[in-house]
């Protein structure tokens, strides 16, 4: 078809077709044909690549129920794969890494100066069966079936313990940020996302308890938060701020998205080509046009935002198609502020190949014109519905 066109481009005497072309980066461009007969519009989309770092906080002493002094050294913030790295012990002396979130938790916990956390909205747990973190045993234990595995830090947390005081002194709250200090601007920004409103005491049981944490909410000594869109359940500020990144806060309890989230596609283009009815004609829909999406990708080297820093990944190349009718157009809206947002590829295994860093799908689309939904192609009934909801799980609507 390519080359049909180009041919028909070098003689408009003989074929009247025309082919409008709009480069753009961060906003989308409409053109259109004035032919009579089937015309081709194409729209290329750049994206742009940022780079994140990360780092821990020591923390301050603690004090524990038995008045028993704890003070927690989170050692270098430097790994040489960038932030600190959880894991546990899947069997016995085989590790595996905790996904990004929970690593991220378990982070902010222990910068927070607490010395047990649980999960319960991860891929380990749920609210149902919660996982209760010891970072003085560096343990996690299953609440159902009392199973404890081991947890590990890289580099590894020092805690050390001081001996009872006595008189026991009254705990101290905790010192609010400085004004001017990176968590104190974070947590500026998480408030200002979620539009947070302070919750009172008298709003409070003593049964209620931090989900991040675990810890009693009353007596309140940090301020406690209710999210605008969420609804019965409670933050200590400063936990739910450890949610925050690049722009965007998921709650870990019912998964509302506050601000907008930005993923770690690479480098790449996006070219959209507009076909009249009757050109590569997708399955089920002969009454329309066809839109054609062509992806791709230069090999690349990872950053900090990607699994393997430092190491190279493989590009592509991938070819997308929608009917072009109002339910297309919808669609391919959405795919260009997710091109835009960076989600809609990233860099990971393959499931094809099983090989590792890979440009591979961030959100799934229609790979080929017929066939139905076992083919990747058309007709499929629910495809609309399923990417919409897909792209709204990342807050693109």
């Amino acid at each position: 078809i390519g080359r049909v066109l180009r041919m028909g481009q070098k003689n408009t005497k003989k074929r009247s077709n025309t082919i409008s072309t709009t480069n753009y980066t961060s906003s989308t461009t409409t053109t259109s044909s004035t032919s009579n007969i089937p015309s081709t519009t194409t729209t290329n989309v750049t994206s742009t690549s940022t780079t994140t770092t990360s780092s821990t906080t020591t923390t301050p002493p603690l004090t524990s129920q038995n008045n028993s002094t704890y003070t927690i050294d989170t050692g270098s913030s430097s790994t040489g794969s960038g932030a600190p790295q959880w894991e546990y012990e899947e069997e016995d002396s085989k590790w595996k890494a905790f996904d990004n979130v929970t690593n991220r938790l378990l982070e902010g916990v222990v910068a927070s100066g607490r010395l047990n956390a649980v999960l319960s909205h991860s891929q380990y747990a749920s609210p149902e069966t919660r996982r209760k973190v010891d970072f003085t045993q560096m343990t996690m234990e299953s609440d159902d079936q009392k199973i404890t595995t081991k947890i590990k830090r890289t580099p590894p947390l020092t805690i050390t313990k001081s001996p009872k005081s006595s008189p026991t002194p009254e705990p101290e709250k905790k010192d609010s940020p400085s004004p001017s200090s990176p968590q104190s601007a974070q947590m500026k920004e998480v408030q200002k996302i979620t539009n947070w409103k302070t919750v009172k005491d008298s709003d409070l049981t003593k049964d209620d308890t931090c989900p991040i944490c675990m810890c009693e909410l009353l007596p309140s000594e940090d301020q406690v938060v209710l999210l605008s869109r969420c609804t019965g359940h409670f933050f200590h500020n400063d936990c739910i701020t450890q949610c925050y990144k690049q722009g965007f806060l998921k709650c870990p309890i019912c998964s509302v998205l506050y601000g907008i989230r930005i993923g770690n596609m690479p480098k790449g283009t996006m070219n959209v080509t507009n076909h009249a009815k009757g050109i590569n004609t997708c399955g089920g829909y002969p009454h329309c046009g066809t839109i054609q999406i062509d992806y791709s990708f230069p090999n690349g080297t990872q950053t900090s935002e990607h699994p393997n820093p430092g190491q190279p990944y493989t590009g592509t190349t991938r070819t997308a198609y929608l009917p072009d009718d109002a339910d297309g157009r919808e669609v391919l809206r959405l795919l260009k502020i997710g091109w835009e947002r960076r989600l809609l590829f990233q860099v990971g295994r393959s499931v094809t190949t099983g090989m590792d860093n890979q440009v591979v799908w961030g959100i799934h689309h229609k790979t080929c014109l017929t066939g139905g939904s076992t083919s990747f192609g058309y007709p499929d009934a629910g495809y609309f519905d399923r990417v919409k909801q897909e792209l709204g799980a990342k807050g693109v609507h």
